[in-house]
């Protein structure tokens, strides 16, 4: 957020800020109290990798281009998460509460929510196409 000048995009990250602390403690509560201990593996690894790369790119940028590539990262990210909620883990979750809290509408919508606001808000401000 310190990056950006641009309100839209300031208030597009707050909000994902908020939506992703919410997500992040109610997943944190769960393992916890099914006492489940998380191990790197190669999936952890690659998305680490993955997150690494785009902090770094993004912190070489400034201004409208700073802008522009956070929210394209930001659609297509929620949109990879989204698909693989919906095609992947939900359907192979089998704990109950773990299936139930991918399903609340907290998560699943908060992908199509991001690239809805993405397209909506910042990219009008902003001047930009977004391609989703």
């Amino acid at each position: 957020m310190q990056k950006s000048k641009n309100d839209g995009v300031r208030t597009f990250a707050q909000q994902m800020v908020g939506d992703h602390t919410t997500v992040n403690n109610q997943a944190l509560a769960l393992v916890k109290k099914l006492n489940v201990k998380p191990e790197d593996n190669p999936t952890s690894q690659s998305l680490k990798k993955e997150a690494n790369a785009t902090r770094n790119k993004l912190a070489s940028l400034n201004g409208a281009a700073f802008d522009k590539a956070y929210i394209d990262n930001e659609v297509a990210y929620h949109k990879t998460v989204n698909n693989a909620l919906s095609d992947t883990l939900i359907p192979s979750a089998q704990n109950a509460e773990l299936k139930a809290l991918l399903q609340r509408p907290s998560v699943i919508p908060g992908a199509p929510k991001a690239r809805r606001a993405a397209r909506q808000s910042a990219p009008i401000r902003l001047g930009l196409a977004i391609d989703a």
